[in-house]
């Protein structure tokens, strides 16, 4: 059954993956060729997606939207805020000394599974696909996030706890991934 859901771009994407980060199972890169698919084989494949090295600009905007994902889930009271808010800081720190990772840098650290990482690739994927607005560009978490925010927001006790609600619902946007036809020719890129 599962077999139907994979195409000859995941089975690429996958085995690309398994050869490049051989500490992924078979599932893991097929579960991720499958999420990451739809932003195009070619660009999945780059140096600079979300399965290579990733730009300055980039990592900096992922730890930014690790950053309020990680204070939305502390605002509702959620233990998924530690992980998240960690992912965020250290990406900020590296970024501070001017040290640039990615994929292979994200699965070798501590405390970082799989819902931080297909939260990573599915923010590559909305900022790859075309003709989306701001909104449709969020991940499902964020919008999930904001609609609990949303009613936490109704019944805030305080003018004051109303604007922080809102001012954390707001910190989570859609990132641009910098990457892919934005400033290389694609037939030029090398993959990961």
């Amino acid at each position: 059954m599962a077999t139907n859901f994979i195409t000859s771009s995941a089975n690429k994407i996958a085995h690309a993956l398994r050869r490049a980060y051989p500490q992924l199972t078979w599932g893991e890169a097929f579960r991720l060729a499958i999420a990451s698919e739809s932003a195009g084989e070619r660009d999945v494949c780059r140096v600079d997606s979300v399965f290579g090295v990733w730009r300055k600009q980039t990592q900096e905007k992922v730890g930014e939207q690790m950053l309020a994902i990680g204070a939305a889930y502390s605002l509702l009271g959620d233990g998924r805020a530690h992980t998240f808010t960690n992912f965020g800081k250290v990406l900020a720190s590296a970024t501070r000394r001017g040290v640039m990772g990615g994929f292979a840098d994200m699965l070798a650290l501590k405390g970082v599974g799989e819902s931080v990482i297909s939260e990573v690739v599915e923010m590559f994927v909305q900022s790859r696909r075309e003709g989306l607005t701001e909104e449709e560009r969020l991940t499902a978490r964020v919008r999930a996030l904001r609609a609990a925010l949303y009613e936490k927001f109704l019944s805030a006790k305080s003018a004051r706890e109303a604007e922080n609600i809102a001012d954390v619902a707001y910190a989570m946007k859609a990132i641009h991934w910098w990457c892919c036809a934005d400033a290389d020719d694609n037939a030029q890129a090398m993959p990961f």
